[in-house]
């Protein structure tokens, strides 16, 4: 793996656990995308997360490590998805 481009996947994922908890990742690939974006509506945080190439999984072990006891987490495994906005 190009050391640069797994640089750059680890501070990705470190970027996704501060914002969203513990989570475990692998690359699947050097050309990986990794987008997160952040919001709130109504009070209530959302974080999506956009990303190919990449295995992205939270396991007892993670969530056993965060202070956050209640998360809700939904994983789109294929096809595609857009926000509504037409």
């Amino acid at each position: 793996m190009n050391p640069a481009v797994d640089n750059e996947f680890q501070q990705w994922l470190s970027q996704i656990n501060q914002v969203c908890g513990n989570f475990t990742g692998r690359l699947l690939t050097e050309r990986y995308t990794g987008v997160l974006d952040t919001h709130f509506a109504k009070g209530l945080k959302l974080s999506t997360v956009t990303t190919s190439g990449v295995n992205l999984s939270r396991t007892w072990q993670e969530v056993k490590g965060s202070d956050d006891a209640w998360f809700y987490t939904v994983f789109q495994l294929s096809g595609q998805a857009n926000n509504g906005a037409g």
